[in-house]
């Protein structure tokens, strides 16, 4: 008994020791600039820490220490310009009207993006990423070393981007709250408005929280916005990149290229004659020996040990990007998730003539992946033929036509999410679209859709009802989309995948611009 009661104290002992070390340590906040531009990030708190504001050069990051019960904000100020001789100036966003590079105790002039914390003393850290001051910048927080739930968080959508006019900042520098910008106690949560059953989500605050749903978009929005984790310590992002990509490529001719490294930010344009037919991956978690070459990527990996993919086509699941160049007709394209889904991506038509509308998905389908279709951690999402292999699910067999072949529960989750991409072999009437003598951008990673893609509410192609035999199944195009549709070639079936899916051929020379935009989703990374 003595043994149990003297190992009991021990154990109690160490259980102090652990609080009381947390609370004399704290939490490490490490700042990291992303962005191709300087930030000064702005600090203000209950306790002044070692600084309430510096310079983060590109690339840049500095790690800052805050005790136990500590609770405050960061945020970043941009457009900032400070006379070296005096050290005056001020900000273009973010601004704390200090005069100076160091806040000195002011807080961010709105709109801004902020990250919040409380710093717990032997009970758990409370964090967040706010837009109730308006937004900025983008921005993520991550937590390491702690344990509880311990999320990431934050908005990397570029909101500037798709700010309401009555919102704008300046040429787009910034977007205001609503409550900022009208000053109303129903967007401000104040006066009658000032408690959580009276004021409840705007159009402005829904499309913040659509945008970036980790965030917090109006005040009383803590349900889905406040996280917690014991004992953490904490990364702040600013413009968060996206992973390395590695396009691959496979057509019925080669061009310069089936595969290559982008960086992120970096572009490629690749040059494809009329009548290529052919599509687009991306391959994430790629690693090549430098100096033989070889290797294999963890999604979208084709087999060919190399960088270039040599006529092999993308492993499932990939996010596919599908194009029939045409001679003499329109062009047809698409983005499918019937081989499955490993990355966002969108396609853009520009310069051409017809209906040329943008396509893709931008959802990150891997974070809300069932079970039964993850791959690993969460890298893929399989389709649920690759999954089951079922007929129904595959359109094969029996369920080899449009007539039999249904949209599932699986098929179905897919289209809700990206409603412009193929989710099954037959999904043809709102997923194909055409464009005629067109160049085209397809951007993994895109941090919101196109303009045009979110107003374009229009369908994409009217499709005909002749159908093929199993061996040629898919929709053909009817003769208001295509005056040769008599003619029309399918796509090669070995460019298919494990889909029955064809498309038909179309028309004129086209350059097929491939870009990695820099941007990210927290918790919600391209992986």
């Amino acid at each position: 008994m003595d043994l149990i009661h003297s190992v009991s104290s021990s154990i109690f002992l160490i259980l102090i020791l652990l609080v009381i070390s947390r609370g004399i340590s704290g939490a490490t906040f490490t700042l990291i600039n992303r962005c191709d531009y300087r930030v000064w990030p702005g600090i203000l708190g209950n306790a002044k820490l070692e600084t309430t504001g510096f310079e983060l050069q590109p690339g840049g990051s500095r790690a800052i220490q805050a005790t136990a019960g500590w609770s405050g904000r960061f945020w970043g100020r941009t457009g900032c310009n400070f006379d070296p001789s005096s050290g005056q100036g001020s900000c273009t966003t973010g601004d704390c009207g200090s005069n100076q590079v160091e806040c000195n105790g002011a807080g961010a002039k709105p709109p801004a993006t902020l990250a919040e914390f409380t710093v717990g003393l032997g009970n758990p850290d409370f964090y967040d990423v706010s837009l109730v001051d308006g937004y900025n910048l983008p921005m993520v927080v991550e937590a390491s070393g702690g344990s509880g739930m311990c999320g990431s968080t934050g908005c990397v959508t570029d909101l500037n981007r798709q700010c309401p006019k009555e919102l704008r900042v300046g040429e787009g520098q910034a977007c205001k709250s609503a409550c900022e910008a009208f000053g109303n106690p129903e967007y401000c949560c104040s006066g009658a408005y000032g408690s959580p059953t009276t004021c409840r989500p705007t159009v402005y605050s829904e499309m913040f929280k659509s945008a970036c749903p980790r965030s917090y978009s109006y005040a009383y929005d803590d349900a889905t916005s406040t996280f917690t984790c014991t004992g953490g310590d904490y990364t702040i992002t600013f413009c968060p990149s996206s992973p390395r990509v590695w396009p691959g490529i496979l057509g019925n001719a080669k061009l310069e290229t089936t595969g290559f490294e982008l960086q992120p930010g970096g572009s490629r344009a690749i040059q494809a004659t009329a009548g290529w037919s052919g599509r687009f991956w991306g391959r994430t978690g790629c690693n090549f020996d430098p100096s033989s070459g070889q290797g294999s990527c963890t999604t979208g990996d084709c087999g060919s040990n190399q960088v270039e993919c040599n006529g092999a086509g993308a492993k499932p699941p990939a996010t596919l990007a599908e194009f029939t160049v045409g001679l003499g007709n329109p062009d047809f394209y698409d983005v499918s998730l019937v081989d499955g889904y490993n990355l966002p991506m969108v396609v853009e038509a520009s310069g051409g003539s017809g209906m040329c509308g943008s396509t893709g998905c931008v959802t990150d389908l891997n974070r809300q992946c069932p079970k039964e279709l993850r791959v690993g951690e969460g890298q893929a999402c399989k389709s649920a033929c690759e999954a089951f292999g079922n007929p129904e699910y595959c359109c094969s067999g029996a369920y080899g036509s449009p007539t039999t072949c249904r949209p599932t529960v699986y098929s179905e989750m897919f289209k809700s999410a990206c409603p412009r991409s193929y989710s099954y072999a037959y999904d043809d009437a709102t997923s194909t679209f055409t464009c005629t003598g067109g160049d085209y951008t397809i951007t993994f990673c895109p941090s919101s859709p196109s303009q045009k893609s979110s107003r374009d509410s229009s369908p994409p192609v009217t499709t005909g009802t002749t159908t093929g035999s199993p061996e040629t199944t898919g929709s053909t195009y009817g003769s208001a989309d295509n005056p040769e549709s008599a003619n029309n070639s399918r796509l090669p079936n070995f460019l298919t995948g494990d889909s029955p899916k064809t498309i038909s051929s179309f028309s004129m020379k086209s350059t097929l611009f491939v870009t990695l935009i820099i941007s990210l989703i927290l918790s919600l990374q391209c992986s």
